[in-house]
């Protein structure tokens, strides 16, 4: 495999020294000046005051090449983040998140300027997949995240800007960076050998937030971020919300999980940590070769037979029927729909109803698996023959019916299955070569 990677011309890259040490120095003035004014006043204001206190939050707090961060936009993420991950609402804990929420939002406007550049958009069904993913995820029923966001008084736009810039990234790189990714026979032969040879062997459930260091100045920022992060966690925060604001890995999308891995696979820093930690447990941030690694150990086992190993896919179809929020159902019209919902003899049918019920949640979803669904909903389908709608099944914040329209497994041995699993892999380390440069290049001007 050929990968080119684009050398910044000396005359930017001295920029890119001096923004990365203007960066690392206004973060930590930035951080000191939080602790001596609050960024959110307390009680209510006089009306001067109140005027003050509009101008400062609408001030510019950076500049990313053409494109402004207001402190508006960083107390927004603040109380997303707070919101989210259990932390507590005190002014440490926002003089703590400022380096942090900082950086996530100069990150994602990189990101979104190299879609903007690339002429790529995001569409409003992909946002509303990508905001449902996010509830599977977080086990929370279908339509109901941002209704809970909105009662908490933080606004929509906030996470949805988020959700865009990721899916941004991801066609900036299956679009700009997917050619130059070729994976031989050899390799998938390689790759199943090894899984055959961790039969028997140490593998851990494990978690993880990666954050880089892409710059030597940034060494000890990055490393005070990092423990500052465990802290939280240890603390009562919730690990998944907190891995998928900041950590700079592609399994950030899914809350840090990266599944069972071979201990064998891990870097040796990383696996020692790993075998000494008991389950349930955190690391210690962990320094690699190329950043910090906090790893919540969920779990450890020794590794079966690779070849029985399945997994299951499913197509469905649901029908959501609000209990609580704006668009709550009266009971007896949630009864009426059940009713109907329940007689279906199709997914056509049950699409088709889902269509006319029109509620957040009530749609077709492809490629879920059983651990992306509510407990109570998982179990429901568990055995549910295909094209049979289940039983009413209550989730917080609705009723939900669902039919299976398809299912499949596949061997973990698969031949494509690990054709896709190594392309996916080789794709991450060119984002990531990628982001880099594209920090390294830019023009970054913290104002705080």
């Amino acid at each position: 495999m050929t990968v080119t990677h684009r050398t910044a011309a000396p005359s930017i890259r001295a920029t890119a020294r001096r923004t990365g040490r203007r960066l690392a120095l206004t973060l930590a003035l930035g951080t000191a000046a939080v602790a001596a004014a609050p960024l959110l006043p307390a009680g209510p204001l006089a009306p001067v005051a109140a005027a003050q206190n509009i101008q400062n939050i609408q001030r510019i707090a950076a500049v990313v090449n053409d494109d402004v961060i207001s402190l508006r936009d960083i107390l927004a993420r603040m109380d997303f983040v707070i919101a989210t991950s259990n932390l507590p609402d005190s002014q440490e804990v926002r003089q703590r998140l400022l380096p942090q929420v900082l950086q996530g939002l100069i990150i994602e406007t990189l990101k979104m300027q190299e879609a903007k550049r690339l002429g790529i958009q995001v569409n409003q069904g992909e946002l509303t997949e990508g905001i449902r993913q996010v509830e599977s995820q977080n086990r929370m029923p279908p339509g109901s995240f941002l209704p809970s966001l909105q009662n908490r008084g933080i606004p929509a736009a906030t996470f949805e800007r988020q959700i865009r810039a990721e899916i941004s990234w991801i066609k900036v790189v299956r679009s700009s960076l997917s050619g130059q990714v070729t994976v031989s026979d050899t390799e998938v032969q390689a790759r199943a050998e090894q899984l055959r040879q961790s039969v028997g062997k140490p593998e851990g459930l494990l978690a993880q937030i990666y954050l880089p260091v892409d710059d030597p100045l940034r060494e000890g920022e990055v490393r005070q971020v990092a423990e500052r992060l465990a802290a939280q966690i240890r603390g009562g925060a919730n690990f998944v919300a907190l891995a998928q604001q900041f950590s700079q890995d592609p399994t950030a999308a899914k809350g840090g999980d990266m599944g069972w891995v071979p201990l064998g696979n891990l870097e040796p820093e990383l696996r020692e940590m790993v075998e000494r930690t008991e389950n349930n447990r955190l690391t210690d941030p962990v320094r690699t070769a190329a950043g910090y690694t906090i790893m919540l150990v969920r779990d450890k086992r020794i590794a079966g037979d690779r070849a029985a190993a399945v997994g299951t896919t499913m197509s469905l179809v649901q029908v959501s029927l609000p209990t609580t929020g704006a668009r709550t159902m009266a009971p007896e019209q949630r009864a009426a729909l059940s009713q109907r919902a329940t007689a279906t003899t199709s997914c056509d049918a049950m699409e088709a109803l889902a269509r006319e019920v029109g509620t957040p949640g009530s749609s077709r979803i492809e490629g879920l698996s059983p651990n992306d669904l509510p407990p109570a909903l998982a179990a429901a389908i568990d055995d549910l023959p295909l094209e049979t709608p289940s039983r009413v099944v209550p989730v917080p914040g609705a009723e939900v019916i669902v039919m299976v329209c398809e299912r499949s497994e596949r061997s973990a041995l698969d031949d494509e299955e690990i054709r896709r699993q190594i392309e996916n892999e080789k794709l991450e380390v060119l984002a990531e070569r990628r982001l880099r440069d594209l920090r390294r290049n830019a023009l970054i001007d913290v104002r705080l």
